[in-house]
């Protein structure tokens, strides 16, 4: 158990800032541009 818990301390820090990183990749490649298309169609109207 103290064993699995060393392992997920020693795993668990890298992962976390990488599954951020990751997460606002695809916010900014994804929800920017959608956002800047709704704004931009919008302002078409």
């Amino acid at each position: 158990m103290s064993l699995w818990f060393t392992i997920k301390d020693l795993v668990t820090p890298p992962i976390v800032p990488l599954c951020l990183t990751v997460f606002a990749n695809t916010f900014t490649n994804g929800a920017f541009p959608a956002l800047a298309g709704v704004l931009f169609l919008a302002h078409r109207r």
